[in-house]
């Protein structure tokens, strides 16, 4: 989130397939939240993207220079993936910071998705652009046994969202603000709620939360539209698909 807080960080979102680990979002601190949650930069083999706003992509410079630094140095390539324009905003990154990021021992290999599906090692994505910024997608991830987790970036309520979550088993979405603020490119427990119910997803964590979202019962809120489970996140928590 762009709002300085601290309880949470900006966002960042591990997913561990077995086969390989994906960073979903790359927020400025994204790099002491993975050893937070037990992760180390040099474990990562992809970031995903879902938009270019500071608060997702700061950290990509970081991360990149970290990778470089000769305590720990990057033996393996780190592939970065997001929408369109992912690398003119990397290009920007490197005139900004010249020589500095261009990996040493490694190579920095960067794919725009243009397509909707994308294939890793045991598991592939689906792409669907959601109500945000112009580039803005969210990320439907399928593991080989069949299990699904849908990350939905910053949206507003949209039915391409609701279509890319389509029993999904979990689905982890956005929800910047309480009931009470209504925005067209976020979303509030409500609209959640709504988009779990209709795409029919097996559970939802709520995400991106915003100051306000711990003044009042957001879970509940969500509870209204959506009977079933709903976890509020926190810095650090791991959820477990069997």
């Amino acid at each position: 989130m762009a709002m300085p807080s601290l309880r949470r960080r900006s966002p960042g979102l591990v997913i561990d397939t077995g086969s390989e680990r994906l960073l979903f979002d790359c927020g400025p601190d994204i790099l002491r939240g993975l050893l937070a949650a037990g992760y180390r930069h040099q474990e990562i083999d992809r970031i995903l993207v879902t938009h270019f706003h500071p608060d997702h992509t700061l950290g990509l410079a970081h991360f990149i220079f970290a990778s470089w630094y000769d305590l720990e140095p990057r033996r393996r390539e780190i592939l970065i993936g997001g929408p369109e324009g992912l690398s003119d905003l990397l290009k920007g990154f490197y005139s900004i910071y010249p020589g500095w990021l261009e990996g040493k021992d490694y190579r920095v290999l960067v794919h725009e998705i243009t397509g909707n599906e994308w294939f890793g090692k045991g598991w592939k994505v689906r792409t669907g652009p959601v109500r945000h910024n112009p580039e803005s997608i969210a990320y439907r991830l399928e593991d080989k046994n069949g299990k699904v987790v849908v990350y939905t970036g910053d949206t507003g309520y949209c039915e391409s969202l609701v279509e890319l979550a389509r029993g999904a088993d979990l689905l982890i979405s956005e929800c910047s603000f309480p009931n009470a603020v209504d925005l067209p490119t976020h979303l509030n427990p409500s609209k959640v709620g709504r988009i779990a119910r209709q795409a029919g997803v097996n559970k939802v964590l709520l995400t991106h939360l915003y100051p306000p979202c711990d003044e009042v019962d957001i879970v509940e809120q969500c509870g209204k539209e959506f009977k079933g489970e709903v976890i509020k996140s926190e810095d650090g928590m791991m959820i477990e698909i069997n």
